[in-house]
C-alpha cells in the first residue's frame, strides 16, 4: 500500500461525496493544508506531494491527481481511482465507493431516505464553507464506515445527522413544488428535453421520470445551469457551449456554466439544445 503519505497541501474543488471519499483514502490525516479552488496551477499538479482533487490532471493518478473531468476519455470517478491507485483491499470501503461512483455518475441508486447521498447534501445546504463541509463530510463518511452502514440501505436518523435530514427534506419539498412549472421541448433530431428551474439543489430523477432524455437545472439565484443525460454523450453541446462562454465544463454525460455564473438567459440556452442536439 502507498498510503502513508504525507501530503503538503491538498486541493479539491467542492466538496461532494466523491471528492470526500478520495481524501479518504488517500489517508489525508492534517487538515491545515486543505484548499478549495476552482482548478489546480501546472505546478501543483506536477508536484507529487500535493494532492489534487478534481481540480484537473484527468487520469494522472501517478502524479496524485484524481479527476475524471475530460469530456474524451472516461476515467472513472476519483474515489475509484484513489482506491486502487493506493492498493486498498477492504470490503467495506469497496461497498461504499461502489455506491459513490453511481451516485457521481447520475446511475439511479434505488435506496429508501434517507440515504448517504440525501444526508450529505442535507450538510451541504446548511454548511456554506467548503472546508466545513469537507470536514462535515469526512465525519459522515467515516460513521458509516466505523458502524459498519451499509450505503444501499436507508441510514439510521443519528442525531448529529437530524439536521441535515431535515434541511434535504425541505429541499425535495421545495423541487416537488417547483417541478409544476417544468418546461419541455424537443430538439431538431427529436430529443425530448427538460428544463427545470429552481433554487433546490437537484432534480435530475424529476426530469428523467418524466421520461426525459436530456435535464436542464436552472438556479436562478446563482445564475447557474447543469445539464445532463443518462444515455447520451453530451461532449458536442458542451463544446459548442465552451465557443460561446469560457467556463463550461464537466463530462460527457454532465456538465455546467461557469463556475461564476453565465451570462446565457434560459431562451438562449434551450434554443443552443434545440440546434445542436
Amino acid at each position: 500500500m502507498h498510503h502513508n503519505k504525507y501530503w503538503y497541501k491538498v486541493l479539491f474543488h467542492k466538496a461532494d461525496l466523491d471528492t470526500v471519499l478520495t481524501a479518504k483514502l488517500a489517508s489525508v490525516t492534517c487538515w491545515r493544508f486543505l484548499t478549495s479552488v476552482p482548478k489546480a496551477t501546472e505546478f501543483d499538479l506536477l508536484d507529487t506531494q500535493v494532492l489534487c482533487i478534481e481540480v484537473g490532471g484527468s487520469g494522472q493518478v501517478s502524479l496524485h491527481n484524481f479527476d475524471h473531468h475530460d469530456p474524451f476519455h472516461y476515467f472513472p470517478p476519483a474515489c475509484k481511482q484513489a482506491y486502487d491507485y493506493f492498493g486498498w483491499e477492504d470490503k467495506k470501503w469497496e461497498k461504499i465507493v461502489h455506491y459513490v461512483c453511481l451516485v457521481d455518475e447520475g446511475n439511479p441508486v434505488d435506496v429508501n431516505f434517507p440515504s448517504l447521498s440525501n444526508i450529505f447534501s442535507g450538510m451541504c445546504l446548511l454548511i456554506d464553507d467548503p472546508i466545513e463541509q469537507f470536514l462535515t463530510g469526512l465525519s459522515i463518511i467515516d460513521t458509516v464506515y466505523v458502524k459498519g452502514f451499509d450505503p444501499f440501505q436507508a441510514l439510521p436518523e443519528l442525531p448529529e445527522w437530524k439536521h441535515f435530514i431535515l434541511a434535504k427534506e425541505q429541499n425535495l419539498a421545495q423541487l416537488q413544488q417547483d417541478s409544476k412549472n417544468i418546461v419541455t421541448f424537443y430538439t431538431k433530431t427529436n430529443i425530448f428535453c427538460g428544463f427545470l428551474e429552481s433554487n433546490a439543489v437537484g432534480g435530475f430523477k424529476i426530469l428523467y421520470d418524466k421520461g426525459c432524455e436530456v435535464g436542464v437545472l436552472y438556479s436562478p439565484r446563482q445564475n447557474k445551469y447543469t445539464i445532463g443525460s443518462k444515455h447520451l454523450n453530451l461532449t458536442k453541446l458542451l463544446q459548442q457551449f465552451q465557443s460561446i462562454e469560457d467556463g463550461w465544463g464537466g463530462r460527457q454525460n454532465i456538465f455546467g456554466s461557469p463556475y461564476r455564473g453565465t451570462k446565457l438567459t434560459p431562451a438562449e440556452v434551450i434554443k443552443i439544445i434545440k440546434e445542436t442536439l
